[in-house]
């Protein structure tokens, strides 16, 4: 058995037992909760409600070129994620 089986059969018995898959769930949750009161916290302190002002920040293009940035890193986690299963797996 290798180590990536290991750590997959480790986490696939911790959601299945008793709260794991709650805890998973509600602290995911929690985290999105929380960046919607940052969000809105944000809107109504220093934009003073103009949620129109939000909408051109996020669609600026600096913040485009991030989101870019950001697919990219993830596209290229990804395929290092994948080459390094293959290398892993036995032929």
């Amino acid at each position: 058995m290798t180590k990536m089986e290991k750590t997959k059969k480790k986490i696939k018995k911790f959601l299945h037992t008793k709260g794991g898959l709650a805890v998973v769930i509600s602290t995911a949750s929690l985290c999105i909760v929380g960046f919607l009161a940052i969000i809105i916290g944000y809107v109504y302190s220093d934009l003073g409600g103009d949620w129109g002002r939000l909408g051109e920040l996020l669609g600026a293009d600096w913040m485009v070129a991030i989101y870019i940035l950001i697919l990219v890193i993830l596209f290229f986690c990804i395929v290092a994620l994948v080459l390094i299963r293959r290398r892993s797996e036995d032929y």
